[in-house]
């Protein structure tokens, strides 16, 4: 199988306060070939594939994968960019349901915001799809985000 890109995940994998979820993930990624480190996962691979999965980010999980992917071809229509092209779903946003797909021959990487109708969205630009320029602007976009997540944090702590 080839991966699309290397990925570093840092935080809590699954869902806080359910550890057999969480136990159920790392052994997985053991099988998978990852190395496990205190919460850090890395897939042995080239370093200039390197792709930081931050909060609100995670990444996107084997199991539902496929999913996501029919999901994406239901709802775009004839002049979507990734209509008929095979992709990758390489990471889901907690809160919306944004999710960065990867098309396999690494020309198009594309934050989608499915809708989850299951049908065609019969409006233009939907679902919402935001085109980024390489892997390099689509690890930026999830530190910005991450690094908004940690101001909303913050400010919360404060009041």
């Amino acid at each position: 199988m080839r991966w699309p890109c290397r990925m570093v995940f840092e935080g809590s994998i699954g869902t806080p306060g359910v550890g057999s979820h969480t136990a159920t993930v790392r052994e997985i990624y053991r099988r998978l070939g990852f190395i496990t480190q205190r919460w850090q996962m890395r897939i042995r691979m080239d370093e200039s594939r390197t792709l930081r999965i931050l909060d609100p980010w995670t990444m996107m999980y084997g199991e539902y994968e496929q999913e996501f992917i029919e999901e994406l071809h239901r709802e775009i229509g004839p002049e979507h960019p990734l209509l008929g092209r095979e992709v990758f779903a390489i990471a889901v946003r907690r809160d919306p349901n944004a999710v960065v797909f990867q098309t396999v021959d690494d020309e198009i990487y594309a934050i989608v915001h499915l809708t989850w109708s299951g049908r065609r969205e019969p409006a233009v630009g939907k679902p919402l799809t935001e085109l980024l320029e390489n892997r390099q602007a689509v690890g930026q976009r999830i530190t910005a985000d991450h690094a908004d997540r940690l101001e909303q944090y913050k400010r919360l702590q404060d009041t």
